[in-house]
């Protein structure tokens, strides 16, 4: 018996704090994303969520009075992670099975490439030299469970949110544990920012900033996470971001539009879907 695929689209823009930015980006997601997305899950044999507000009502995992913004969008990040535990909880996952998560923003230009799921936690460094959470494979498993119980933890929550982490573009300590991409990259290590692309640093990174607070061994990441090219995530693109025929600041890690399998329009990019189903078929 094969192994479950699920392919899930976390929707958060169209929820009760929902800007009028947002329901303009759910509908554009609506207009253009969601039918392609449907179309690739067909293609490969993916059971497709829409994770929008009438299939899963998004709680507060954490909440700070004194951060009001916290709980509401930030919040989200990590709210996705209950989604993924109830549906390991409820059987409806089971060991071996894989869940395929896309943020919004991400375009899907290669149809007919799937991203590996060789190993247990599956993402590529994007072009802002992040281990990005855009897009990702999760296999159920061992790890994936370590991964979700840290993510949803209130007890490290509360211990990491008040503590300050160097960041290297910001050239000292800020405020770092908002989101999950930033938890993981404390669990496992990863110094906050590198202007040398991630994939030219030994082992991805991974424990290139110890601290008290890694929860991953280096050998524990480099069995268990494979990591992908840019071009399945790529955040920026010459022409696209940047401006006056220069690149963005944070475009590190270059690629090129006809390369692209997965262009994710992160950081408050326009989302080009309507171009961009012109330029893919």
């Amino acid at each position: 018996m094969k192994n479950k695929k699920v392919f899930i689209t976390f929707v958060n823009y169209n929820s009760d704090y929902s800007t009028d930015e947002d329901k303009e980006r759910y509908s554009l997601f609506k207009k253009y994303n969601s039918d392609r997305n449907k179309q690739y899950c067909l293609k490969h044999n993916y059971e497709y969520i829409e994770a929008d507000e009438s299939v899963f009502k998004i709680p507060h995992i954490f909440s700070i009075p004194s951060m009001p913004d916290f709980t509401a969008k930030n919040n989200n990040h990590f709210a996705r992670w209950l989604l993924f535990k109830n549906l390991i909880d409820d059987g409806t996952l089971k060991e071996g099975d894989v869940i395929r998560h896309h943020d919004a923003d991400v375009f899907i230009c290669d149809m007919d490439k799937e991203l590996p799921y060789n190993k247990d936690f599956t993402y590529a460094i994007d072009s802002g030299n992040t281990h990005c959470f855009g897009a990702f494979n999760l296999k159920v498993g061992d790890f994936a469970n370590k991964l979700i119980d840290l993510m949803l933890s209130q007890e490290r929550f509360d211990l990491l949110i008040n503590k300050k982490f160097y960041k290297e573009n910001d050239n000292g300590d800020v405020f770092y544990y908002w989101g999950d991409q930033q938890a993981y990259y404390i669990a496992a290590g990863i110094k906050c920012h590198s202007w040398i692309p991630f994939h030219l640093l030994p082992d991805y990174g991974f424990h290139s900033y110890v601290t008290p607070y890694i929860a991953f061994q280096l050998n524990e990441l480099l069995e268990n996470v494979e990591i992908m090219p840019v071009t399945w995530n790529t955040t920026h693109l010459l022409g696209e971001s940047g401006s006056n025929g220069m690149r963005a600041p944070y475009d590190i890690v270059h690629s090129t539009k006809e390369k692209t399998i997965l262009r994710h329009f992160a950081g408050g990019q326009p989302w080009r879907f309507e171009q961009y189903l012109k330029d893919y078929k």
